[in-house]
């Protein structure tokens, strides 16, 4: 395994050029790049638990995450003495142990993020002689004190025993949020002052041998909560462990991360190892970023090194962080997805309330974009006004003045607020009428039920997500029905493309997937049997996705001679672009490969054909870098196209590309901005690599699973995978010179495992420890384990 793993691996001989191409450590809640100065190394500490606001508040300020600046200083910036030359220092990333290593001798450095606590160490081995002594600046993310409207930020150094803590304090109304970062030293003496109003130096007296600098960290969001000894806590508990103990735990840790799954590819020129070493890598920085409290963001993740710098400020952007969380099942870790899942449960009572405020909705709202707490209750007058504006019964201008200066005052980057930054369209704008967004989270919980059976979870977690989700639709005001006596929904948006138009792509997908999984979550608990009338009615009179036919489509000439979906219909209150969508391909099971044919599938393949991609192609067009949110290799490789697959996917990595630039050295992506450090686009690779390689799907939403292998590889590209499919089962496989030579299953749960013959027209020996039997040459084989079992499949002639 470390020698799959290790090809992620990041090697540099030279500075980089900007911090946020440094090597990225973390331990899922804590984290921070690494990189060099000639004089020093260099970290911005971050926590995924820390917001300067919450969803309370007026708009002031939009930060969140980091703590802290620490510097590592071998010499003063002034010295003539290069420690960590410009263009010639050493630094590595080892995937496959977590650790980042900088320099040689004299000076070399051991970094690591231990998975066991919020405390990360750096291993120093200094040679220079006795005379050499190491400061280590702790510094402010800003000055100590700074007032921003009702918002306070406060930090504060306390200094003692040669132990230096930074705490940082935010208040607003009565929000508040405090978090401490430590600085303990192992093996070595040390003393502590306060250099300037912003900076504490830790000096590391001169000795021999080696020594660590232990950097501990804590937050909280109650006052009563004394963060400060808490990360003193967690640096002195690595400190008592010992460098070489915590080292050996976090290998054995991240030795047994990667033993869960893996994939390995070869091909003639290199591009399938490029794709695996995406997916390691997108792999190593969720385990890195993904186990705290909160999901990383997208922009910046735990590994902003700008201070409170970062583009796109503090919420969470459903369209960016569902990338990060399309992978981590079928890799066998669904731990990882565990941030998200308690962010947004922890938000479901607010939600329940936000749809009735907002919308006047039963159910939940969960929109595009939220504060990690959820959306706040309003005043009841403001609600009502709110609710009369987003559902067009009032203009902007017919509301209160009391509302309106409410409004002004918020962020508008919550959807919610979102059209203050729209009057052209009040109150449509960019996000403000998306709920296709909560329909892929319930998705999501309904995924975790798929893979695990957990049918506590099903009650307890997915369930009120999903009815939530159902109920919203069933009761949203401006679903009704038209005089062909189907159901239409108007005044909606089609992602960002199009605001306020009738029937979107979109949110007609939405209601075609999720109200399928309510309905059969509800019939498995044997709950809701009323609700359950109610949300078949909508889906068996609900409008069609438009196409490009229709009178009122907003794009008719899409494709000149052919039929395909379209964007919406008119009337639509702007249009910002009319791209088109393949949602029912990528989403909810609404077309798979195992879905029979029909006109719905018809119209998926049609609209494949038409979009961007696959015209330029046609055109001749030279190849482009593949922008980070784009979904066609998905899409490719849910339809079964290998060669799409094939040309797609390696645009999303290669730095020899239009646009190159904005891939930076550790493989991370600046697209959005400044500070958006992030791994959008590895998610859609890693994704769309797997579902290449083998794919657990239904013919329709909640139907049962079936387990296609290589539905989508390219047969001049060897692979090897183990993969977690649903129902729990593990499926290993190769692909070698175009052929399938195996298939092993490892049954975690029991139960029937359904399996498309991946060797069409042969029969299969199937091998059951010691036993085995000769099955039909089906094209569906259906297999029935037990628990723990394991199953080894092989063709006969």
């Amino acid at each position: 395994m470390r020698e799959v793993v290790s090809r992620a691996d990041l090697h540099y001989d030279k500075q980089v050029k900007r911090s946020e191409a440094g090597l990225p450590l973390g331990n899922g809640t804590m984290g921070s790049l690494v990189w060099t100065s000639e004089q020093a190394l260099h970290f911005q500490l971050n926590r995924v638990d820390v917001f300067a606001v919450g969803n309370e508040n007026a708009y002031t300020v939009d930060y969140c995450n980091g703590l802290a600046k620490v510097d590592v200083r071998f010499a003063d910036a002034s010295s003539d003495e290069r420690v960590f030359p410009k263009d010639d220092v050493k630094q590595q990333l080892s995937a496959y142990d977590a650790t980042v290593t900088v320099g040689e001798s004299p000076v070399e450095a051991e970094v690591l993020a231990w998975h066991a606590r919020d405390a990360m160490a750096i291993r120093v081995k200094d040679s220079r002689g006795l005379d050499a002594a190491t400061h280590v600046d702790l510094k402010m993310l800003r000055p100590h004190w700074v007032l921003t409207g009702s918002h306070r930020a406060l930090s504060k150094f306390e200094l003692e025993d040669g132990t230096a803590v930074l705490r940082q304090t935010f208040i607003q109304d009565d929000y508040y949020c405090r978090s401490a970062v430590a600085i303990v030293v192992e093996g070595r003496q040390a003393s502590v002052a306060k250099i300037d109003a912003t900076t504490a130096r830790v000096t590391i007296e001169p000795g021999e041998g080696a020594y660590t600098i232990w950097m501990g960290s804590a937050a909280s969001f109650d006052p009563r909560d004394k963060v400060s000894e808490r990360a003193v806590a967690e640096a002195q508990a690595a400190a008592s462990a010992g460098y070489e103990s915590v080292r050996q735990d976090n290998l054995n840790w991240w030795h047994d991360f990667w033993s869960k799954s893996f994939i390995q590819l070869g091909s003639a020129d290199g591009t399938a190892e490029l794709l695996e070493e995406g997916y390691s890598y997108y792999l190593y920085v969720m385990a890195s970023t993904s186990r705290g409290a909160y999901p990383p963001k997208f922009n910046g993740l735990v590994f902003s090194t700008g201070g409170d710098q970062r583009r796109w400020g503090a919420k969470y952007w459903w369209w960016n962080t569902q990338t990060m969380y399309w992978t981590p099942w079928a890799a066998n870790h669904g731990e990882l997805m565990d941030p998200m899942y308690d962010m947004y449960s922890g938000m479901l009572e607010r939600s329940r309330r936000a749809a009735q405020q907002q919308w006047g909705c039963q159910g939940i709202f969960i929109p595009e974009t939220v504060d990690f707490d959820g959306l706040a209750e309003l005043p009841a007058p403001i609600a009502a006004d709110l609710q009369d504006l987003v559902l067009e019964r009032k203009l902007w201008s017919e509301t209160s003045a009391r509302f309106r200066r409410h409004a002004l005052a918020q962020n508008g980057f919550c959807s919610r607020w979102n059209f203050i930054h729209a009057p052209q369209a009040m109150p449509h704008s960019w996000i403000t009428h998306i709920f296709f967004s909560q329909a892929q989270i319930a998705w999501h919980y309904w995924l975790h039920y798929e893979y695990t059976r957990d049918e506590t979870w099903l009650r307890e977690r997915a369930y009120p997500m999903l009815r939530g989700v159902a109920q919203f639709y069933r009761t949203y005001p401006n679903i009704r029905e038209g005089e062909d006596r189907r159901y239409h929904i108007y005044n909606v948006n089609n992602g960002e493309g199009v605001w306020g138009g009738q029937d979107p792509h979109e949110e007609i997908s939405a209601i075609m997937g999720v109200l399928p999984l309510a309905i059969k979550a509800a019939e498995l608990l044997d709950v809701d049997a009323e609700l359950r009338v109610g949300w078949q009615d909508l889906l068996d009179h609900l409008a069609p996705l438009p196409t490009n036919r229709h009178v009122d489509a907003v794009n008719p000439k899409l494709t000149r001679d052919q039929t395909a979906w379209t964007p919406a219909l008119k009337p639509a209150k702007k249009v910002n672009h009319r791209g088109v969508g393949l949602r029912p391909v990528i989403h909810f099971d609404l077309i798979t490969l195992e879905t029979p044919r029909s006109r719905m599938t018809e119209l998926a393949e049609l609209t494949y054909q038409a979009r961007s991609f696959t015209r330029l192609r046609e055109l001749g067009v030279p190849e482009q870098r593949i922008r980070i949110l784009n979904q066609t290799a998905i899409a490719a490789a849910n339809m079964g196209r290998a060669d799409d697959v094939r040309e797609v996917l390696p645009r999303h990595l290669r730095r020899d590309l239009t646009d190159a630039w904005l891939l930076l050295e550790n493989r991370m992506s600046l697209e959005e901005g400044v500070q958006t450090q992030g791994i959008e686009h590895q998610g859609a690779v890693s994704y769309a690599l797997q579902r290449a390689l083998c794919q657990s799907i239904s013919p329709r939403p909640g139907g049962e699973a079936v387990i296609r292998l290589f539905p989508a590889w390219p047969r001049e590209w060897d692979a090897h995978f183990e993969l977690l499919c649903r129902g729990g089962f593990l499926v290993r496989s190769a692909m070698e010179d175009g052929k399938v030579p195996f298939v092993e299953v490892t049954s975690q749960l029991g139960g029937e495992c359904r399996l498309r013959n991946p060797w069409p027209g042969k029969r299969v020996a199937v091998h059951r420890g010691d036993a085995a039997e000769i099955v039909d040459a089906d094209s569906l084989l259906r297999l029935a384990t037990e628990p723990g079992q394991k199953l080894l499949l092989l063709p006969r002639r």
